[in-house]
């Protein structure tokens, strides 16, 4: 999909702003700026999103499938999801804010109403300079410096000697005095009295904060590492003294949370918290909340909830409705022209290609009402291409058995050794080839190509290579000066925008002195197979008609065979044989093969490789053309 110049210039707005307000939210440097950051990616927001939504609607609008999923869509899942969420969302934020709030706003009343008494409160007072006259916890003695205290205008947490405590301080002619309420003392009163006046389970803990890219979470120290958004807070949680009995109903069951969290005025001595923050965590049930709201007379936020939830539930209902009716025209739509399609295909099948479908739509059913229009000449042309094909088809299998007798023939003795051939081409005509045939100067030249590619193409330079090299060699020329002669015949070929190379390997034997020379023009090489021992006769070298214009030596190597031994040529669609995991059956598998049964009678090692490499391929098929000799020595 290609973009419009503008969207994209949006696009670029709208990151850029993104990155200025991260930006400055790391590091707060922008000042004023930053609300035309926010302005601006608000502008750009709103642009991309109305044209994605327009490009979204216009490609339902044009694919058929998309329709028939956009409506039902709408009509059946569209209104669930949101109801519940609206429901789930509104009640539990709700009383999340609210029950966070009763705690904080009784945790100050509780600070106040000990403001005026001293009994069963650690108070620490202050001298006129600001240190610390007297203390009555530990972990703050007389002398110490107090500079928090200066901070301390309302009741706040403090976190001294790893506890927290409500700090509230009294300024006096002599001094300050500060009153610590242990708040988080589930021994001491004031956790219980919080529980009583606020009717929840309550729990005051001091925990580490972090942020993560799931959001913001609290990790408290007594449930060893536990999350409290994720419960485990049953060893926390103080409840209160007037708590109803629970029936084990949902409406009785406390699960509703609030969390008030809150950062310390000051910590005082060592904490174990890298970032420590102090959470106050309440608990209740549904019927507990809606009781303190009838009982508390809040008709302002009663009325608040009706009206919002009156606004999304006739939203919710509106949303629907237009949604019913896209669907059902949609749906209209549809069935109509479909029923035009069915009417003109029964027509079709009757002989009748003169019938055409009167559309005007635009989308995938009209582009194929259109397509009637040419039907009737379609199958005509079809059926003469039938034909064609299958006259093509009957010339082929006619070449393919003529490129077959040109296969030695499968079973003879030659001079000093017996072949066993496999010949499997992965069409009906192969770019593999093999040759046997007599030399003038007595030996026996074995050879074998393989010709990128496959088909009609490959297979008429494979006949044209295997031609030349016959007849260079039944003339006497040596393999080296035949390569040499076979590539230059190649670079005077005029087919420059479909040259082909060529892999040949030619092994001429002397049966009397049991000797045979290789030349290789880039084919693998062949194995030589004598006392039990594999040994890879290898002659690294260049195909022929890979780099035209070149001149490429062709190397060759006189080895000697005694009676029994083996010499095994294969082209790469043996070891290339893939399988369904495109794993390739490989040289080391060969080899472990003929080290295993290469003293089996040739047409028995044949028959062995090509259901090794069956097995291995299993029911993947052919990627190229397959091509297997073997050759067996006989005595002299």
């Amino acid at each position: 999909m290609t973009l419009r110049r503008s969207t994209r210039n949006w696009i670029v707005v709208f990151a850029v702003a993104i990155v200025g307000i991260a930006v400055d939210g790391a590091s707060n440097r922008l000042g004023g700026w930053v609300y035309l950051l926010v302005m601006a990616a608000w502008l750009a927001g709103t642009i991309l999103a109305w044209r994605a939504a327009a490009a979204f609607f216009r490609a339902v609008m044009h694919r058929l499938a998309l329709r028939l999923a956009f409506s039902y869509f709408l009509i059946g899942i569209v209104p669930i999801p949101l109801l519940a969420a609206l429901a789930i969302a509104t009640g539990f934020l709700l009383s999340h804010l609210y029950i966070a709030t009763r705690l904080r706003g009784e945790v100050d009343t509780m600070a106040e109403l000990a403001r005026a008494s001293e009994a069963g409160v650690p108070t620490v007072r202050l001298g006129r300079d600001g240190r610390v006259a007297s203390s009555d916890v530990p972990w703050l003695a007389a002398g110490d410096g107090a500079p928090w205290a200066a901070a301390l205008t309302d009741p706040h947490p403090l976190i001294g000697g790893d506890e927290v405590f409500i700090a509230i301080k009294s300024d006096r002619p002599a001094g300050a005095v500060i009153r610590l309420i242990p708040i988080q003392d589930r021994k001491g009163p004031w956790l219980h009295r919080l529980a009583d006046r606020t009717g929840y389970s309550v729990a005051v803990e001091l925990g580490s904060s972090e942020s993560s890219p799931t959001g913001y979470q609290i990790r408290v120290r007594r449930e060893a590492g536990r999350k409290i958004e994720r419960g485990g807070l049953e060893s926390l949680l103080v409840p209160p003294a007037n708590a109803p009995p629970s029936d084990g109903s949902l409406w009785r069951r406390q699960m509703l949370a609030g969390v008030y969290l809150d950062r310390a005025v000051a910590i005082v001595g060592k904490t174990s918290e890298k970032s420590p923050v102090v959470a106050f965590v309440g608990r209740t049930s549904p019927a507990v909340l809606l009781n303190q709201l009838n009982a508390q007379g809040v008709p302002e936020v009663q009325r608040a909830v009706r009206i919002v939830l009156g606004l999304l539930t006739a939203a919710l209902l509106c949303v629907y409705l237009i949604a019913l009716a896209i669907a059902f025209g949609l749906v209209a739509s549809i069935v109509r022209n479909v029923n035009r399609l069915t009417r003109a295909a029964r027509a079709i099948a009757r002989g009748d290609f003169s019938v055409r479908v009167a559309t005007r739509s635009k989308d995938q059913i009209g582009e194929l009402a259109h397509s009637f229009d040419g039907m009737a000449e379609s199958i005509e042309r079809l059926l003469k291409e039938t034909a064609r094909k299958e006259k093509l088809e009957a010339d082929l299998a006619v070449a393919r058995a003529i490129q077959d007798s040109f296969l030695p023939e499968a079973g003879v003795s030659w001079k000093g050794f017996q072949a066993a051939a496999h010949f499997e081409p992965i069409a009906d005509l192969g770019g593999d080839y093999y040759d046997i045939l007599p030399m003038p100067d007595g030996r026996t030249a074995v050879v074998v190509g393989d010709v990128s590619g496959h088909g009609l193409p490959t297979a008429l330079v494979a006949a044209a290579a295997r031609a030349i090299i016959a007849t260079l060699l039944e003339a006497g020329v040596m393999p080296p000066d035949a390569f040499a002669r076979l590539a230059r015949r190649r670079q005077r070929s005029r087919a420059d925008e479909r040259r082909l190379y060529t892999t040949i390997a030619i092994f001429a034997y002397d049966a009397a002195t049991r000797a045979g020379t290789l030349t290789n023009a880039g084919h693998p090489a062949p194995y030589r197979v004598s006392g039990g021992k594999v040994e890879r006769l290898e002659l690294p070298a260049l195909p022929i008609g890979l780099l035209p214009g070149r001149e490429i030596a062709y190397p060759s190597k006189t080895v000697s065979f005694a009676p029994g031994d083996r010499l095994v040529f294969f082209t790469d669609g043996v070891v290339e044989a893939s399988n369904a995991a495109e794993e390739p059956w490989g040289y080391e598998r060969l080899e472990a093969l003929l080290a295993r049964d290469g003293g089996r009678p040739t047409e028995d090692l044949k028959q062995e490789i090509l259901q090794a490499v069956a097995a291995h391929v299993g029911a993947t098929p052919l990627e190229d053309d397959r091509t297997l000799l073997i050759l067996s020595f006989d005595a002299a």
